[in-house]
């Protein structure tokens, strides 16, 4: 609902001046990286403008670049094989954030967490049973085993699970049934 109030000066709608900086948040967000991810980046932005055919789209990429920081610019623009663009004053952050990064000095914590093993045929089931051990012992984390898939009935069923009973209207001694069969014609998979 709208309700006409009593205004005096000029009236008019304007974005604020922080409407225009476009390039601040993307400075501080790789100024805040390691420098493995740095790399990363790096590497990320010279493979796609890589692949454009235009010559004023890479210019105009490395222009942006430039705008956020100079080294990674130079890094991109060398990648190419493209000369640094000039006059162009990147934006200085002044400060960086550790919670925009990936990797951590410490591991994240695994409280809350489900974790998934997935394991072929030859898997080795004393390292993922040690791993599970592990992770039990720790108390806040759900192990997930699911079932994997190979010839080896060993790898196929991991110690800690039975197999699932069988449909409703069939026993466990119908031939036809198997904890792989098909849901409808009931015929191994195997």
């Amino acid at each position: 609902m709208h309700v006409p109030r009593h205004v005096e000066g000029a009236v008019g709608r304007t974005a604020p001046a922080s409407f225009d900086d476009h390039f601040s948040q993307p400075a501080l967000f790789y100024a805040s990286l390691t420098s493995v991810e740095q790399q990363h980046v790096a590497d990320a932005y010279t493979f796609e403008l890589g692949k454009c055919y235009e010559q004023s789209i890479k210019e105009r990429g490395l222009s942006v670049l430039a705008r956020i920081d100079a080294k990674l610019c130079a890094q991109v623009a060398a990648g190419l094989g493209l000369p640094v663009p000039k006059k162009i004053k990147a934006e200085k952050p002044g400060m960086e954030s550790p919670a925009l990064r990936q990797i951590r000095p410490t591991p994240f914590p695994i409280d809350g967490r489900i974790v998934g093993v997935v394991a072929g045929p030859d898997a080795d089931l004393t390292g993922i049973a040690t791993l599970r051990t592990a992770l039990e012992a720790e108390g806040r984390c759900s192990v997930s085993s699911p079932r994997t898939v190979g010839s080896s009935a060993r790898a196929r069923t991991p110690r800690s699970w039975s197999a699932p009973s069988p449909p409703a209207g069939r026993s466990s001694s119908t031939r036809s049934w198997s904890p792989t069969a098909h849901p409808r014609t009931g015929t191994s998979a195997r």
